[in-house]
């Protein structure tokens, strides 16, 4: 069997590959690589400005309400150069609002709410959870790591439905927007609603790997920790439905596939998808055994 590889060089500079005006709420830049904090400066001095990285420090938002057609930064690069960038800012951004709400989640978790843009602040006091006509107990707080997610922690009972009231104003975008008055409707799964996923990896290889499991579109659901060799790897707490998953060898050890690099002669990472689609169904622990590389 002859094994063919793609690469995709690597840059050594900077780059922006893509970047995208202020027509949705913010400005957004995608770099080539991650971009050490010293690499980065705002050319412009306004406190109305808010930069907000992705964990690899690819991907930059940009957040403000200040009154300029355009705001710049420059990055220095690896030989010393400067390079300036340029993002148009809009007259108008998008109303601050939630995104989107999870189909129903587990009692024993909380509720995560979703926005359109990072939030920056709340007022306690003016947000209510009921149910039926009792005012529960909660606890609020911002997702340190993704700004965009408020967690709602409280006693939640499962099979229950319960009522979210945001008042004008309860909730602040990172530049300032205040959310309108909101009312939405949420409810708890049923007890034992989840199932449960279980891969076996029957193989003889010694290597890093992890794995992956997927939506029927691609969509990355679960990461597992990685192992070495034969080992049983356990995705609890499922919503029912159908699941793909993928194994990977993690040869530099980051839990993550990488592409290779050509200059420097490393291969893409090794993937291998199981041969077929899982069905995970409710209240149900679903064993699956997966040999690879046994001979």
């Amino acid at each position: 069997m002859i094994k063919l590889y793609a690469f995709y060089p690597e840059s050594k500079n900077i780059t922006v590959i893509k970047k995208v005006g202020f027509t949705n709420g913010c400005a957004k830049v995608i770099f080539n690589k991650g971009v050490n904090i010293e690499r980065f400066r705002p050319l412009e001095t306004s406190n109305r400005s808010k930069y907000i990285w992705n964990s690899k420090r690819d991907s930059l938002s940009i957040y403000t309400n200040n009154r300029l057609k355009k705001t710049k930064f420059s990055l220095l690069q690896f030989d010393g150069s400067k390079d300036t960038i340029s993002i148009s800012l809009s007259k108008k951004p998008t109303e601050f609002k939630l995104k989107f709400l999870p189909k129903g989640f587990e009692a024993l978790e909380d509720l995560k709410l979703n926005f359109n843009e990072p939030v920056s602040e709340y007022l306690s006091e003016d947000i209510d959870l009921m149910k039926d006509s009792t005012r529960m107990p909660i606890t609020l707080s911002i997702n340190t790591q993704n700004p965009y997610q408020m967690t709602v922690n409280g006693n939640y009972e499962p099979n229950s439905k319960y009522t979210l009231r945001l008042d004008s104003a309860s909730i602040i975008d990172a530049t300032g927007r205040a959310i309108d008055s909101t009312t939405i409707q949420v409810s708890t799964f049923k007890e034992n609603y989840l199932g449960f996923l279980t891969v076996n990896i029957i193989t003889n290889n010694k290597k890093n790997m992890f794995l992956e499991l997927l939506d029927p579109k691609g969509k990355l659901i679960r990461i597992s920790d990685s192992f070495y060799g034969a080992q049983a790897i356990n995705f609890d707490e499922l919503l029912p439905g159908k699941y793909n998953v993928r194994l990977i060898h993690d040869n530099n050890f980051n839990n993550q596939w990488d592409t290779g690099d050509y200059n420097a002669k490393l291969f893409p990472e090794r993937v291998i998808n199981f041969d077929k689609s899982i069905n995970v169904r409710s209240n149900w622990n679903l064993v699956e055994d997966w040999e690879i590389d046994k001979e």
